[in-house]
């Protein structure tokens, strides 16, 4: 099936307050005078399929005469033999999960319970118990990789490194993605969740019961390192509203506070919006190839910067943690040599997916498109290399980046031992 894809719609402007701001190249200003909001386009693609009718699937020419047997046989089982009734809809419900399971753990059926909740996820703000979470080693769970001050789960004592191995009565198990597990948290502003941790420092589970509120997240902050002309902005997710914080933030520390270098911490930072990354790395590439999206049919589309883009030197952050989104962006300016990537090797993260809400109000989230770095390579399972590889200090291999003082940070101070230097 050929997909019409509608081209790029005119880029919006981020912000009205600041109009311009100095170019910076090097370590001198020069005259040329050009504008981050400018150099930041909003890429608005749209891929659309044309209608079709449904249509039935027909079993008998996809699986065999044997494999339906053994489901009609299942079923009877458990239609006769079972002390519970059969509830047909959480029976369809169930199979229609378990067809989406056999893809990748990005491909999943989101129940209507659930969707909505992520639907918020891509927003700057949520209703949920205000935690960061990863995928832990073994797979299982989430980890918590950061706790926001101004949520209940704060206040509850959860901390970063706690695994959540339950929800409610739900054990959590290998096959749930980050994304299905946070919607089982989030819910509606004022009820309660019960979650249970293990907590690896004290070898024990924990049990906690917090209230869910309105977490109002900023993805975009920074300040300036003391004492240096080094401007530092974290980013932890690109959310639809992380462009114009990360504008704001950037002409802030350009015009008042004579930032001349940058570094832009992308560590623990899971993703996010697909064009909020390539919008951001539109305002660093003048001309050239940012990402292409392939799907499995051969069809390929290019994302492609505009003649508009900052120059100014940059280091980039990253670590295991960094994915999806975070490396799209580091891939690209490190294809460029637009920053120096400082870290550990990134997650690994190379594929994208459509989004489908059903009648009912349930989700179909399906893996359809890898994205490529500009060169070709697709870093899925693998991840993108930094160029200087730095681990954390001796002592602090376990501490999380929300926690770190700036000199325990081996990677930062890396970073702004390299641009110190230019």
């Amino acid at each position: 099936m050929k997909r019409i894809l509608i081209k790029k719609a005119i880029a919006i402007l981020l912000i009205m307050a600041v109009t311009s701001f100095v170019l910076l190249t090097g370590c001198s200003l020069i005259g040329e005078v050009t504008s981050i909001d400018r150099a930041i386009a909003r890429k608005i693609t749209t891929v659309t399929l044309p209608e079709t009718s449904p249509s039935n699937v027909k079993l008998d020419g996809e699986f065999t005469e044997e494999q339906l047997e053994k489901f009609n046989e299942v079923y009877n089982l458990l239609k006769q033999m079972s002390i519970y009734d059969v509830d047909h809809e959480k029976m369809m419900e169930a199979i229609i999960a378990g067809m989406t399971s056999v893809f990748d753990v990005y491909t999943m059926y989101v129940p209507e319970e659930h969707a909505q909740t992520i639907r918020e996820s891509s927003s700057g703000e949520y209703k949920g118990i205000g935690v960061t979470i990863t995928t832990p080693e073994d797979g299982i769970g989430a980890e918590v990789i950061s706790v926001n001050p101004t949520g209940d789960a704060y206040v509850q004592g959860i901390k970063p490194g706690d695994i959540i191995i339950k929800v409610e009565d739900t054990i959590l198990t290998k096959g749930m993605s980050l994304e299905y597990i946070a919607s089982m948290v989030k819910g509606e502003e004022g009820t309660f969740v019960k979650v249970t941790v293990w907590r690896p420092s004290e070898e024990k589970e924990i049990e906690f019961t917090i209230k869910r509120m309105l977490i109002n997240t900023i993805d975009a902050s920074g300040h300036m390192i003391e004492g240096t002309d080094i401007g530092y902005i974290y980013i932890s997710s690109f959310s639809t509203d992380m462009l114009d914080e990360f504008v704001e933030t950037f002409n802030d520390l350009v015009l008042e506070q004579g930032m001349a270098k940058l570094i832009i911490d992308l560590r623990d930072n899971p993703g996010g919006d697909f064009y909020a990354a390539v919008s951001l790395a539109d305002a660093f590439i003048k001309e050239g190839i940012i990402t292409t999206l392939a799907d499995g049919t051969g069809y390929k589309e290019e994302y492609t910067s505009d003649s508009y883009a900052v120059s100014i030197p940059t280091a980039i952050l990253v670590n295991g943690n960094s994915a999806s989104a975070s490396e799209l962006f580091s891939g690209a300016m490190k294809h460029y040599g637009l920053a120096t990537i400082i870290g550990t090797q990134t997650y690994g993260k190379g594929v994208a997916q459509s989004i489908y809400d059903l009648d009912d109000g349930s989700q179909l989230r399906v893996t359809s498109y890898k994205y490529l770095l500009p060169d070709g390579s697709n870093i899925d399972g693998i991840g993108v290399a930094p160029d200087i590889e730095v681990f954390p200090f001796e002592g602090y291999e376990d501490e999380y980046i929300s926690s770190l003082e700036p000199e325990n940070d081996a990677q930062l101070q890396k970073a702004i031992e390299i641009l110190e230097s230019k």
